[in-house]
Formats: C-alpha cells, structure tokens, sequence
C-alpha cells in the first residue's frame, strides 16, 4: 500500500494574538532521548521545527513542545497515567496542532494488532478531540521501524482511524524517511549503541566521549552512544550496534515533513 501525505483542511484555529502552539506527543521516535544525550547542544526535534518554520515566516511565530516517553503505547499513555500528567498542564494553553505519533512499541505489544492499535489508537484521538477541541489533530505515520512490511501494516491502521475519526490530516514520515535511506543507505539516518562490556577493554579510553552512564535501581551501566556511522569500522559487527532510532540527521527529515506541512497551513 502506498502512503502518501494527506491535508485535509486548512486550520481554523491558528491565534493572531500570540504564538501558534504545536505539540508533539508519541514515544521515543519522538522524544529523541539518544540525540539529546549525546549533542544537547544542538537543536533538538522541536527546536529544529520552530527554527525552520520561522525562518520562513514572515509575521507569525510558532512555539513547538513535546510530551512522549520511550516505550509509550496509544494504550499505555492512559493506563500507566501519562495522560492526566502530560496532557494535563496543556488544557489552557490554547494549543493550535498536535501531531500524533504512536505504532512501533504498539506492533510489539499488543496481542491482537489488528483489533488493539485501532481501537486504542481511536480512543486516544477521540479524547484529545474532546480536551482539546480548538487544536487540529494531526495522526503520522512511522518510521522504517519494523521489519518488511509491519510498518506498512500499523501505518494503514493509523491512516484508517484517522479516516473513522472525522478525516483528520495524516502526514506521512515514512515515505520521505525511507525515500531518505534508499538515497543514502539503510543506516545512514539511525543511532549506534552498544553496552560498554561488549567493547573490548582496549578501546574503553578512546571511546569516553561516547560513553553514558546511568543508575538504575542501584545498579550502574555504561552504554556507548554514536548519532553517526563515524565508529562502523570499529563496531559494527557489534550486534544491535545499528539501533533503529533516529539520530540527529533522521530527525531532520521528521522535522522537515512537520514544518512542511504547517507552512502550507500557515500561509501569508
């Protein structure tokens, strides 16, 4: 099946007086935990959209926020209580877009995917229709996560509950994602990681810079974190070492399709 970018309606909503309020929810793929770790000195995935779309802009101003969390399902934001949390503070602050991102921990998780996602994923939308009645839901597709074909899968499910859930927008990352790595390689626009015990001792020194350690329940890891291929020729017959989440250059082309469309929403 082909995908493709679908923009429905124009927004109604965008505010004269202040700023236009983008928030972006959904899991890791969105929260871009390894590239914030790595380089947070750089522009992460809602700088870089509020930077490109006002450099464009000739009197509005937009503002990007992000609500997700590594691991979130459309069915786990409200049973693990994210959404009261996150959702929550943003009752009154006028929002004008969300875009919607969830699919990849969904196909893992869930028992039944045909029958969970869309209806999990429809009882999401439909309460964020209800919060926040004055924003334009925006449901995207995923990246080139999942093996052949699955992404293909879960993405027709997003674009059908969007179709059930009054013709919401659909913007497709997947297809200029993937068009993306055809262009320049399958790896080119994802993070490497390995554990720090699986790297031979020899190269401990060299590669500190790459080198994070956490804390978890007592217990202290070291894992290496690379946002570019600069370390293959060292590591990559490391299994797992090409982690399929985007580094900094993957989430310029997710960027790059947000503020694509709210330029053409957006126009002066």
């Amino acid at each position: 099946m082909s995908l493709f970018f679908v923009s429905l309606s124009e927004s109604t909503y965008a505010k004269k007086e202040d700023n236009i309020r983008v928030l972006l929810i959904g899991d890791s793929t969105t929260k871009g935990s390894a590239p914030n770790k790595v380089h947070p000195e750089r522009a992460q995935l809602p700088e870089m959209i509020t930077i490109l779309t006002n450099a464009k802009l000739k009197t509005k101003r937009i503002e990007t926020f992000r609500r997700c969390h590594g691991g979130e399902t459309a069915e786990s934001i409200f049973s693990l209580g994210r959404y009261k949390k996150e959702m929550t503070p943003y009752l009154d602050k006028g929002l004008d877009y969300i875009f919607i991102r969830y699919g990849i921990n969904d196909w893992y998780q869930c028992k039944d995917i045909d029958k969970e996602f869309p209806a999990n994923l429809t009882k999401l939308t439909k309460r964020l229709q209800k919060d926040f009645p004055n924003a334009q839901l925006i449901l995207c597709t995923i990246t080139p996560f999942l093996i052949d074909g699955e992404s293909e899968r879960m993405n027709a499910h997003i674009m059908h509950v969007a179709y059930q859930c009054g013709n919401l927008p659909v913007l497709d990352i997947y297809t200029p994602f993937r068009k993306e790595m055809q262009n320049h390689g399958n790896n080119a626009y994802w993070i490497r990681m390995a554990n720090l015990e699986d790297i031979p001792a020899v190269y401990h020194e060299w590669i500190k810079p790459y080198t994070f350690t956490d804390t978890y329940k007592g217990k202290t890891h070291s894992t290496v974190i690379v946002d570019d291929n600069s370390l293959d020729p060292f590591f990559s017959y490391l299994p797992g070492w090409v982690n399929h989440h985007p580094n900094s250059a993957g989430y310029g082309i997710i960027a790059n399709c947000i503020v694509n469309y709210l330029l053409t929403q957006l126009k002066e």
